[in-house]
């Protein structure tokens, strides 16, 4: 199978899914010589519709459409899952809200997939109820390399209970910070609020439980390498929502920790099941009760390093060879 790619956005193919997805999908150097093209979604700031795509249809090329775009973070903030509509390009006649700046420009691009269908639609913001035949899930892939799975002595050895490193793009992230902070008070753990103070808190050799909540704006990134050495002296580990439900961070937490994450109705390319391979949160507002409970019942605290096994099982299937090659290739194959 061959492909060729065409952005769907004249701006270019975002670096992040160009390193991590496309670029391991054989492709070839014409859309004339190609089995199918590849037409990636990603960026909406500034999106212009970009008219190769009209190269389609004059080759009469079936293709596949990857809609990675993210519907801002106040959408995200709604929880009412049951009253949400699923947005499609070239199905839903409904533009959310947060593409109406470029309202024109994405009209162009509902018009050619509702005249054009694509064989296959991958999407990343997609409602489980949502899924049919030809519209599937999709994530980005994991970037980082295995972990070697501790020992359950190991694992239960490890000093932090809760690591949650943050940074601003949604609403329900200051939220969890401020309940593990207010949960600090009713229920007796220690806190810590900077990356920069973990190994210090640590060396105190006091014996305490400790939890980590540290806001990380833009302007203050720390190396990833840090991030997942302190994470690997955690035993759990929280991704929340940003500017979408799905966000880079469950491509991380779980690859040494059990990836603690709010409760949603998407569907999942290899989905993350509460109790099972992660921890799934309810009511948000309440994150720090529901964590403590984890920790302060021994029959799930004694639950977590079978978690947190699954979780690295499951973590693998999304690493960017696997996941390219055992669930995008197969399924593009499937419709050709």
């Amino acid at each position: 199978m061959n492909t060729f790619v065409i952005p769907a956005h004249s701006g270019g193919l975002n670096p992040i899914i160009r390193d991590r997805l496309t670029s391991l999908i054989p492709q070839c150097r014409s859309i004339a010589n190609s089995d199918v093209v590849i037409v990636p979604l990603v960026d909406t700031v500034g999106y212009t519709y970009n008219s190769q795509l009209e190269e389609i249809k004059a080759h009469r090329k079936p293709y596949v459409f990857i809609d990675f775009i993210e519907y801002g973070a106040g959408h995200q903030c709604d929880t009412n899952w049951a009253n949400r509509t699923q947005h499609l390009f070239g199905r839903s006649g409904e533009m959310p809200s947060a593409l109406h700046d470029r309202r024109p420009e994405f009209d162009r691009l509902h018009a050619f997939i509702a005249e054009n269908p694509p064989v296959l639609y991958f999407k990343r913001e997609l409602l489980a109820r949502a899924v049919d035949e030809r519209v599937a899930p999709i994530e980005f892939p994991c970037y980082l390399p295995p972990h070697q799975p501790e020992s359950r002595e190991d694992f239960e050895r490890r000093p932090i209970e809760v690591f949650y490193s943050w940074g601003f793009s949604n609403c329900m992230r200051p939220r969890i910070h401020a309940s593990i902070w207010g949960g600090m008070c009713d229920y007796g753990y220690s806190v810590v609020g900077s990356l920069e103070h973990v190994q210090s808190e640590l060396s105190e050799c006091k014996p305490r439980r400790l939890w980590v909540t540290a806001h990380t704006p833009h302007y203050a990134r720390v190396d990833i390498a840090k991030v997942m050495d302190i994470q690997g002296k955690s035993k759990t580990s929280i991704s929340a929502p940003g500017a979408g439900i799905k966000c880079i961070r469950h491509g991380e937490c779980p690859v040494n920790s059990v990836m603690v994450m709010p409760w949603d109705e998407l569907a999942w390319s290899f989905p993350w099941v509460g109790h099972e391979n992660c921890i799934r949160l309810g009511e948000k507002s309440r994150v720090a009760w529901q964590l403590n409970h984890w920790f302060a019942n021994p029959e799930d605290h004694g639950r977590l390093y079978d978690i947190y096994r699954r979780g690295l099982d499951t973590v693998d299937r999304y690493r960017s060879h696997r996941y390219v090659n055992e669930y995008v290739i197969p399924l593009i194959k499937k419709f050709l």
